[in-house]
């Protein structure tokens, strides 16, 4: 932001700083206190001209209003008056539009106040600026003349149009660059003119989204390339090379990677020169010489050097650990791993914390939105503003969601009901959430697990399916704004807004996912989530919970564990071979295995599914052949997940929800090892969704 003026506080980001910009196609809005007016005006980013839109009896009580005229790129007001200013990228609904002008506590907390009087007496005031400053103040405003560069090429709102993308359901938004002489010459009194900041949250939640897509992209690509191999050297040091537990490591080194394996490095050679005394100082003695005669006693120096440096020196424990490994240090190149993970996990660890950064922006940033979406000017009671709403969170919460720390975040939003995030598939609507839960919270009292779901389940199936829950009695004491939200949910996922519904519920199959299995299992939320789903997509078929589910999951579970079990028999046998020339028998022995355990997995019992069972073996089948298809799991799954959710529909995906091997006991890193490499299979199974794990 500009040194001078005074700005909006706004919430401090670890990855960006803020700026001003023009404004894009989309409505200012000005509430002229002094004359008591609200007036509208459409703007255009190609012409960065504002038309004002005349209200006549035609346009009253509509949401869709429009006028001609001639635009000009400024605004004109009596000096004396004070204002409110507001932009949106939606028309207001005219309930919004009455709700500004009967409220001026809400005009004072979402719209920008402007006193012309004051300016005029000072040049200053919240938020405005000059406009002789034009140039300095706004970040793609040029001095003079415009310099077309690549600025803001990475941003929601770019200078340049962008290229329409066929999933795309409205024109990409753009902004060009301007030249200040364009409005400096416009206004009839420049040196009188002012310009004003108007808030625009959701494109500055829009820019954190396409950076963290970037940041993503970035970490993907550098672990297509380097992640295999960088995994074989992790698991070659942490098998032969020196113990490195935090705890263990000296406090300088702890948090700086790069310095961590510089100092595994030093005591790996120092211990290395222990094992060389050790049997130079045996050979000495057998040949009857004096092992002080040998000159090799340089340990004594090394461990003074560990001391000096790093500020400790290893235990008497740390050197038995080290010398117990030694007959797995025989097959491997121990130090040309320690080198390769000095060499390229701080890279490895910078690309992933740039996408941590980025997150914990969104995440601060969607805290600070709040969970009210008239705030935005967004009336969720219209289908074309909720639809809007829609779209922009389930592109954000598809970006976002990527990994287990996000889907813990996403399931705490949802379980409070804090941010737009924690109400997406409720119409944003608090109420509307709370209303389902408590119908949830009193159908599903007393299930705690699967076993106790599955002996009520015919009671449930009855109540789930009930066609006319929609006009029940707790749904028509709701307030008039939450069941018009809840009825353009129901039309838009009959219509227009069926596909952004669909993507919306397979993004939150791996927050949902987790309400399945796992440590705390919460079942009522599960099947709330089930319910809304079946509104949000409006599906005609009626879902069923598998009453058969206790007995065919405890049958799952039991071969399961037999997998696992003669796994683990594998794995000690090639690690402890009673002939060494077996390992590589022993190896593809554990890798069919390891895919065998993989394919159970993919036959996890699914709590849910539609009367005639026609999706759960669907979408079983379609997940199988993505395994066995071998496409890039980083590239490749959102891409065939989308068209899983287009064919079988949002559900087909959303009733896989039972089915999360993320959530067994952890046997993910398991070890294979054809010849004297190991390598690592470790699957980015993640609730439905294949992924590099973050």
């Amino acid at each position: 932001m500009p040194v001078t003026g005074q700005w909006s506080a706004l919430p401090e980001l670890k990855t960006r700083s803020y700026t001003l910009r023009q404004l894009y196609d989309g409505y200012v809005y000005v509430f002229d206190e002094t004359a008591g007016t609200l007036h509208e005006y459409s703007v255009s980013a190609s012409d960065a001209c504002l038309t004002r839109i005349v209200w006549t009896e035609a346009h009253l009580g509509q949401d869709v209003r429009s006028g001609e005229g001639e635009g000009r790129p400024y605004l004109l007001y009596p000096r004396k008056n004070r204002l409110h200013l507001a932009f949106s990228p939606v028309q207001w609904t005219w309930r919004i539009c009455e709700h500004m002008r009967a409220h001026a506590d809400n005009r004072a907390l979402w719209m920008k106040p402007l006193d012309l009087a004051n300016f005029r007496s000072n040049l200053n005031g919240p938020g405005t600026l000059p406009l002789f400053q034009l140039a300095t103040a706004v970040a793609d405003i040029d001095e003079d003349y415009v310099v077309e560069d690549q600025r803001f090429a990475d941003s929601s709102i770019p200078t340049s149009e962008p290229v329409p993308q066929p999933e795309q359901p409205a024109e990409p938004s753009f902004s060009p660059l301007g030249a200040d002489v364009y409005w400096r010459g416009s206004v009839p009194d420049q040196y009188s003119s002012l310009l004003i900041a108007l808030d625009d949250p959701l494109a500055v939640l829009n820019d954190l989204g396409l950076q963290l897509a970037g940041d993503q992209a970035a970490l993907r690509v550098w672990q297509q390339e380097h992640e295999h191999k960088l995994q074989i050297a992790q698991t070659v040091t942490q098998l032969c090379g020196a113990r490195a537990e935090t705890q263990q490591l000296p406090v300088a080194v702890r948090d700086d990677s790069a310095g961590t394996q510089k100092y595994l490095s030093d005591l790996e050679a120092y211990f290395e020169q222990l094992d060389q005394e050790e049997m130079l100082l045996m050979h000495g003695n057998a040949q009857g010489n004096s092992p002080a005669t040998l000159h090799i006693l340089q340990s004594a120096e090394m461990r003074r050097s560990l001391q000096a440096r790093y500020g400790q020196t290893p235990s008497a424990e740390d050197i038995k650990d080290w010398q117990a490994r030694e007959k797995w240090r025989r097959e491997v190149d121990l130090k040309g791993a320690r080198d390769h993970l000095r060499q390229h996990l701080p890279t490895s660890e910078t690309l992933l914390q740039q996408v941590r950064d980025t997150q914990a922006d969104l995440q601060t940033w969607a805290e600070y939105l709040g969970n009210d979406p008239f705030r935005l000017f967004v009336d969720t009671c219209n289908p074309s503003n909720l639809l809007y709403l829609q779209t922009v969170m389930t592109h954000l919460l598809i970006i976002y969601g990527q990994d287990q720390q996000a889907s813990v975040w996403l399931a705490e939003q949802e379980a409070r009901a804090s941010s737009l995030f924690g109400t997406l598939r409720y119409g944003f609507s608090p109420a509307l959430k709370d209303a389902l839960e408590q119908q949830a919270n009193a159908l599903f009292s007393g299930i705690g697990d699967f076993t106790n779901l599955a002996t009520r389940a015919g009671e449930l199936n009855a109540a789930l399916n009930h066609q006319g829950f929609a006009d029940s009695a707790w749904m028509k004491n709701l307030k008039q704004p939450v069941r018009d939200t809840f009825k353009a949910l129901r039309e838009l996922a009959a219509g227009a807004g069926k596909a952004v519904a669909e993507n919306m519920l397979l993004a939150w199959v791996p927050v949902d996912s987790r309400l399945a299995l796992g440590k705390q299992q919460n079942i009522p939320a599960l099947i709330r989530s089930l319910l809304i789903g079946q509104i949000l997509t409006n599906m005609p078929e009626q879902v069923r919970i598998d009453q058969q589910l206790a007995s065919r999951l405890k049958q799952w579970k039991r071969e399961w564990r037999l997998l696992s079990s003669q796994i683990a028999d594998t794995r000690h046998s090639w690690l402890y071979p009673l002939d060494p020339r077996s390992r590589r028998s022993t190896a593809r022995h554990l890798q069919k295995q390891m895919d065998a355990l993989r394919l159970h997995e993919l036959k996890i019992p699914g709590l849910l599914d539609f009367q005639n069972n026609q999706y759960a073996q669907l979408l079983q089948d379609e997940i199988r052949a993505f395994f066995n298809s071998g496409l890039d799991v980083a590239k490749d799954w959102h891409t065939r997940a989308k068209a899983w959710s287009e064919r079988l529909g949002g559900l087909g995906a959303g009733n896989h929800l039972g089915r999360d091997p993320d959530q067994l006991p952890q046997h993910r890193h398991a070890l294979s090892g054809p010849d004297p490499r190991w390598r690592i299979q470790r699957q980015g199974y993640r609730q439905g969704r294949l992924q590099p794990g973050l």
